[in-house]
Formats: C-alpha cells, sequence, structure tokens
C-alpha cells in the first residue's frame, strides 16, 4: 500500500485535505537524495502541548526559546498516539540537513536556520517517507490551524 502522507513539518500547501492518490505536488523530491533511515531511539519528553501550535509561542519575541521548526508526529492522521523517536529531517535549499528526534509526546523543534525551499522526511526503519508538498519560509508551525491539526496530523 502507498504511504500516505508522511510528516508535516510545515506545511506548504496544506489545506487539510489528504489526498494519496494524488502525484507528488513537491518537485524538489526528485533534486534531493533522501536520508538514510535511523532505528528509533530516545527523544526526551515533548515537554508539553504536543498538537498545538508551537510557534505561537516558540518564535522571535515569543514567551518560548525561538525554534525555526516545530510540530508533533503521530502514529496516523487521527492523531490517537504520538510517534515517539522517529528521526526527522529537513533538506534545505542551502544543502544543509536539520535533524530532529521526536519526543515521547510526538513533539519534534530545531533551532538551526533553515532555508526555503526545503523537503521534509521522517525516517524511521526500513522506511524514508517524504512530506509530499515543499517546505515554504512560511511553514515553520506544522501544527498551525489549516495545516496538521485534528483528522490531517503528520505521521510516519
Amino acid at each position: 500500500m502507498r504511504a500516505v502522507i508522511a510528516l508535516a513539518l510545515a506545511c506548504a500547501a496544506c489545506g487539510g485535505v489528504l489526498d494519496e492518490d494524488e502525484a507528488s505536488s513537491n518537485p524538489l523530491l526528485d533534486q534531493v537524495t533522501p536520508p538514510t533511515c535511523a532505528e528509533p531511539t530516545t527523544g526526551g519528553d515533548g515537554h508539553h502541548r504536543a498538537g498545538e501550535d508551537c510557534l505561537g509561542c516558540h518564535r522571535q519575541g515569543g514567551d518560548g526559546t525561538p525554534f525555526t521548526i516545530a510540530g508533533t508526529l503521530y502514529t496516523d492522521t487521527g492523531g490517537t498516539a504520538p510517534a515517539a523517536g522517529i528521526a526527522i529531517h529537513v533538506l534545505d535549499a542551502a544543502g544543509a540537513d536539520v535533524a530532529m528526534v521526536t519526543a515521547s509526546n510526538g513533539n519534534f523543534w530545531a533551532i538551526d536556520p533553515i532555508a526555503a525551499p526545503a523537503v521534509a522526511f521522517s525516517a524511521r526503519c526500513p522506511d524514508v517517507i517524504p512530506m509530499q508538498a515543499a517546505l515554504t519560509a512560511d511553514d515553520a508551525s506544522c501544527n498551525r490551524g489549516g495545516c496538521h491539526t485534528a483528522g490531517f496530523r503528520a505521521h510516519p
């Protein structure tokens, strides 16, 4: 069975509609070498507020440490359980690989700069699954309204 949209690290072209039959809307997928898969590992506890808009607080001038990208990974689109210990990679336009590991509550975040456009992947052996849409400069908060929210959660 074809894998569904893997990850919402940031949510370019997110309309909250899951359409597994559509061809990839991310031409960058043909231009990058996917990361290698990784065995599940420990990513900490994730602290709080899984599934909420992380950059609502974690932005420049916000209440929390500023993140460049953040979200929550679940085991399915319904968000029934967090996906812990999964490697997340964002390969950006400058050639950087921003790597993260999901915490026990599914949260992931980075403070590293990310140059748009970018490509996001979840990498849990034996699978490396790309997000089907390219990430733009406005796509750093994966859980924001209109992207990976209730019923359309990011998952490996």
